[in-house]
């Protein structure tokens, strides 16, 4: 990363769900504003609200080493 930038991180403990205004072609989408589109994270043998409904802690400090991993994305060759 570039000097004098700074990487933001946000961590959520449910589906990120979109409240800005959607386009015509959005909103034929039935889980448009959620999740991924059309992938949620609702599914009761995958994600079992005795493990995924409780609270998150996110240990941090010098007793507590952590990284995150990004990919290195090349730049493309024009509009996608």
């Amino acid at each position: 990363m570039p000097p004098d930038y700074r990487l933001g991180l946000n961590v959520r403990g449910r589906d990120y769900e979109y409240t800005g205004l959607l386009s015509e072609f959005g909103k034929t989408f039935h889980y448009s504003t959620r999740g991924t589109g059309g992938m949620t994270h609702n599914d009761p043998d995958d994600r079992p609200a005795a493990v995924f409904d409780t609270r998150i802690t996110i240990h941090t400090g010098p007793d507590h080493p952590s990284s995150l991993i990004l990919p290195i994305i090349p730049p493309s060759d024009g509009p996608v």
